[in-house]
């Protein structure tokens, strides 16, 4: 059973990504590459999540309510991706694969930067 406190965390996060998407100038060429931008996303998550938050508890994250700063930055972002990847005609299951195959590359230093981590991992962002 999924624990009740990671819904609260993950809910927004996979309204984000459902967008997947990459920012600022980025381009890409075809669909591994928006994969590519995707992991970098996911991973500028992690570190923006690992640096606001270094020393607080998933607990204490939740109970922003995912007013968060790094969570605002990642749903533009990944909107612009979104969009990259309709021009490109790459599907969400295409892009959702490819992260999964890589989903090791991703890196946290903290506590709620793992707990992330670990919700992609299982599918649940």
């Amino acid at each position: 059973m999924p624990h009740p406190i990671r819904w609260a965390l993950v809910v927004p996060i996979l309204f984000a990504i459902v967008l997947a998407g990459c920012g600022g100038g980025i381009s890409a060429d075809d669909c591994e590459d928006i994969t590519d931008e995707t992991l970098a996303l996911l991973q500028r998550l992690i570190d923006d999540i690992d640096a606001e938050f270094e020393e607080l508890t998933v607990q204490d994250i939740l109970a922003a309510e995912g007013d968060l700063p790094s969570l605002e930055r990642f749903a533009a972002d990944a909107e612009k991706i979104d969009q990259l990847a309709a021009e490109l005609g790459c599907s969400q299951e295409e892009i959702t694969a490819g992260v999964d195959a890589r989903i090791g590359e991703l890196v946290a230093d903290t506590e709620v930067g793992q707990f992330v981590i670990d919700a992609i991992r299982s599918g649940g962002l």
